[in-house]
């Protein structure tokens, strides 16, 4: 019964490319991404599994509640199905569900892991929420060079204070703004980046004289979707004249601060192997907190925890650990 029921998942797909995917070399896209995923190895990321024989897999359900592992992965087959909940289908079919994606979305995610390059398409505003990704992507690029020349020594003897090695300095993606009022701008118009795109980006002001940078003389933390994309930035003060000590890029088609845990998209596999998550306040706690050799942890931005940011963590874990500042603010979140 469950040769024919795998046969039968193997012949049939139920996701149609359709629209603008909806051509052979998207349709050859998917194959090479489902050659180069083997679905055992995915959804390992996700789920603590345990093997069943003859290349098969069973985990507890992440899509129902249940003690007994009814969740079945079949490595030979490339699929997987839930025998609690009767969900089932292939690496695509998974993400959509963990991820909460629609399809378009969980083909970009599984073609960025292996490293297929799908077909170039038109799709309105998600084209739009791409290149403000791709404009907070190339920024955190130049601030990291920005941190190796002269100018960025403060922001070197800060890491080297807080004793953040080069390892976490890369892992993390920290860099520097430099103390001027186009450093970004400047190497940006090279790149045919217009100020207005920046400004969109929440890299750029509008000034009383032209688009000049948002962050000046500060070390540039970037802020990632759970998913790793550059979506924003915490800029804090290197010199204690400065104020505020932290700034954060403002609301924009692609940071929206409800959203966003920092350092997610690092310790999602942590979290799932320790079987829970410890949230803190600061997003260099975090930093910190890798550099001691904890990595399940993530910070929710200050104390404010939102409903979306817990049903990101509900993918991964159902246990939350608080660890906040002693102080009003801490334990009154």
């Amino acid at each position: 019964i469950l040769r024919e029921f795998y046969f039968s998942r193997l012949k049939s797909d139920p996701f149609c490319l359709g629209g603008q995917y909806g051509n052979l070399h998207a349709m050859d896209a998917k194959e090479q991404i489902r050659e180069k995923i083997d679905v055992a190895d995915l959804i390992n990321e996700y789920l603590q599994t345990k093997p069943a024989g003859q290349g098969a897999f069973k985990a507890v359900c992440p899509f129902h509640s249940e003690k007994t592992p009814s969740f079945y992965i079949s490595s030979p087959k490339q699929i997987w199905h839930c025998f609690g909940c009767d969900k089932g289908g292939d690496i695509f079919s998974f993400i959509m569900e963990m991820e909460g994606m629609e399809f378009p979305e969980a083909l970009q995610l599984l073609a960025q892991k292996a490293g297929v390059e799908l077909p170039k398409y038109t799709k309105g505003n998600d084209d739009k929420k791409s290149r403000l990704k791709d404009i907070n992507g190339f920024a955190e690029k130049v601030y990291q060079k920005y941190l190796k020349t002269a100018g960025g020594k403060i922001a070197r003897d800060y890491l080297v204070k807080r004793e953040f090695g080069d390892g976490l300095v890369s892992k993390f993606g920290l860099g520097y703004s430099p103390d001027g009022w186009t450093s970004l701008v400047d190497v940006a118009r090279q790149k045919k980046i217009g100020g207005q795109e920046l400004v969109n980006a929440g890299l750029a002001s509008q000034g009383r004289k032209g688009v000049i940078d948002k962050f000046r003389n500060r070390l540039m933390i970037p802020l990632r979707d759970h998913h790793g994309n550059t979506v924003g930035f915490t800029a804090r003060v290197l010199d204690p004249e400065d104020k505020p000590k932290y700034m954060n890029s403002p609301q924009t088609e692609v940071y929206d601060k409800s959203a966003i845990l920092y350092g997610l998209d690092l310790a999602k596999t942590a979290i799932k192997k320790a079987k829970e998550v410890v949230i803190v306040e600061g997003n260099l706690d975090v930093v910190a907190s890798h550099k001691a050799g904890v990595e399940n942890v993530v910070a929710s931005s200050g104390t404010a925890l939102t409903e979306r940011q817990i049903g990101l963590l509900k993918r991964y874990t159902s246990t939350l650990v608080f660890s906040f500042d002693t102080d009003a603010a801490g334990f009154a979140a």
